[in-house]
């Protein structure tokens, strides 16, 4: 009787170990690489119906859309049956660099699962993704960096200002810091505005609402060259889709495109 106790008790542990062993749960990525103007979408799949998700952070993503829910169920030979639910996410990146997608977690009957990481490579605009039309867009929202274009003296002190430029009939909604620029060969303070302030300027026939995002004040260190490298942004616009809603009010087109300024050098004598 012991014997059989014995084997008994040996089953039901090796069967809730097997059990246990059968619980999947991963994370899958649709692109190893993007650009910084790119989305990306992200899934958690388990196969648990009454297991608890929780995703991770994302700190170095933003999260476009989502949490986007879909379940698979089969019945395979034997009648037994097979469950799948994925939860999907729609990032973009805040930043350039190898980025990680950390585990996200699963609770089920008392356990603790995590899903596998994923790395994220990163890099530059790239061209025929971007999101700005060239051929209509470009020149309607930028971002230009207004510095002295005549060479300075070494005991002199100048203003740099970055200006976000926008067309009339589009609409900035909210801009976001990619990358700063760096300057060399010069002590810089920072003289941004402590409120941003609108103004009208007319550019080869177009007029732009333009506004200054931040103001540097450079002191040369040597002589020679400062060196400023790009600023790039990344901005929500709004673009007229000429579509009505029942007031008669305009519905926007909303597309988010990444610009920066050009990289300069003041010469200093």
């Amino acid at each position: 009787m012991n014997l059989i106790k014995q084997i008994s008790l040996l089953f039901l542990l090796t069967s809730t170990l097997f059990c246990e062993a059968q619980v999947i749960f991963k994370t899958e990525v649709n692109k190893s690489q993007i650009g910084i103007n790119e989305k990306i979408q992200v899934s958690f799949t388990f196969n648990e119906p009454d297991a608890e998700f929780t995703p991770p952070e994302f700190n170095d993503f933003e999260v476009t859309y989502g949490p986007l829910t879909s379940t698979n169920t089969n019945v395979k030979e034997g009648g037994r049956i097979s469950y799948e639910k994925t939860i999907a996410y729609t990032l973009i990146p805040k930043k350039r660099g190898t980025l990680v997608i950390e585990s996200g977690t699963l609770n089920f009957k008392g356990n603790t699962y995590s899903s596998n990481t994923v790395s994220i490579d990163v890099v530059r605009v790239r061209k025929k993704n971007y999101l700005i039309d060239k051929d209509s867009l470009q020149k309607k929202v930028f971002l230009k960096l207004v510095y002295p274009e005549t060479p300075i003296s070494v005991n002199d002190s100048i203003e740099v200002n970055y200006k976000l430029h926008v067309a009339e009939g589009i609409s900035a909604h909210k801009w976001k810091l990619i990358e700063d620029s760096k300057v060399k060969n010069a002590e810089v303070t920072d003289i941004s505005p402590q409120s941003l302030n609108v103004v009208n300027e007319k550019i080869d026939g177009i007029t732009y609402r333009t506004v200054i995002l931040k103001s540097l004040s450079l002191k040369p260190s040597k002589r020679g060259k400062i060196n400023i490298s790009p600023l790039e942004l990344r901005v929500s616009i709004g673009i007229p889709s000429g579509r009505r809603v029942f007031n008669d009010k305009n519905v926007e087109d909303i597309k988010e495109v990444v610009i920066a300024s050009e990289k300069v050098k003041v010469e200093v004598n």
